[in-house]
């Protein structure tokens, strides 16, 4: 049976009355006992040669408890297949309960590192830029809209230790006969957040919308001028402008490491109170991996 957010097995209780029998299929896969009307709720149970379900008890008194149910898990890490993790690399991660059952990561350092996992539906790309002045790294993440094309709607990252978000999507614009969506920010910045992943350029003339500090800027491409970051708000995008020297962007997947520091990873798996599982929710494991400071 189940009391508030404890499982016992094999409980024994004698019975004062009976409140009701509800029938038809049954509702629940444990019993419930309430403690405060002493009512305990079965949701099948035999008497004699009959069966009867939904049936709602007076509990007279408890025999005994049984066995309790609800043994915390465990979790342990795997260990990393590096004691480091190079800026803009990644390294398998993985966890395990004693109940077999997934386990979810949280990232408690994100402009250091992220858990990122592709899929069919989701791609993860690690980016690297350098300019007059300034560099940045960042973890784009996107869906597919063409071959080896993809519209990024997330990133994580930081400029000179500023976190990196992303410019909302929600303004439709136009801009020089780009072929996907164009959004105008509230600066009036043009971006359509399109990543051609095996281009060279990776970005077209609209580019990727982000901001920092609450400055918005965008990386795209000019013919002739390379990639660009601009503070200015222009929305025909013309210089002023700082041009990128150096540009670098790889699929990534796995613990990514974004900037120099500690990585901390909490693990969890919440229980499961499943018949033949009865495990409760495992103690959160932290795991830190140093992420190496790349000199130039």
């Amino acid at each position: 049976m189940q009391v508030g957010n404890s499982f016992f097995r094999n409980a024994i209780v004698t019975v004062n009355s009976i409140v009701s029998i509800a029938g038809g299929m049954p509702t629940a896969a444990w019993d419930t006992y309430n403690g405060s009307d002493g009512q305990l709720r079965i949701p099948a149970v035999q008497v004699g040669a009959r069966v009867f379900t939904n049936v709602t008890v007076q509990v007279k008194g408890v025999v005994s408890v049984g066995t309790v149910q609800g043994t915390a898990q465990t979790i342990t890490y795997t260990a990393p297949t590096a004691p480091f993790i190079s800026i803009g690399s990644s390294t398998s991660i993985s966890a395990t309960t004693n109940g077999g059952l997934p386990t979810t990561f949280v990232v408690t350092t994100p402009q250091t590192c992220a858990v990122v996992a592709n899929s069919a539906q989701l791609q993860n790309f690690f980016v690297a830029y350098a300019g007059a002045g300034l560099g940045g790294n960042l973890l784009l993440s996107g869906v597919p809209v063409d071959t080896n094309i993809f519209e990024i709607d997330s990133v994580s990252g930081s400029l000179g230790g500023h976190p990196i978000g992303m410019l909302p999507t929600s303004n439709a614009g136009t801009f020089n006969g780009i072929p996907y969506p164009v959004f105008t920010s509230a600066g009036g910045l043009a971006y359509d957040n399109i990543f051609y992943a095996t281009g060279a350029p990776n970005m077209d003339q609209a580019g990727l919308g982000m901001q920092v500090s609450g400055s918005e800027f965008n990386l795209y491409f000019v013919s002739g001028l390379s990639y660009l970051y601009t503070n200015d708000v222009i929305g025909n995008q013309k210089p002023p402008y700082i041009p990128i020297t150096s540009f670098f962007a790889a699929e990534v997947d796995g613990l990514v490491g974004l900037a120099g520091g500690t990585c901390k990873v909490i693990a969890f798996q919440n229980g499961n109170y499943n018949l033949g599982t009865g495990f409760a929710s495992a103690t959160p494991a932290l795991l830190s991996i140093p992420v190496e400071i790349l000199l130039p």
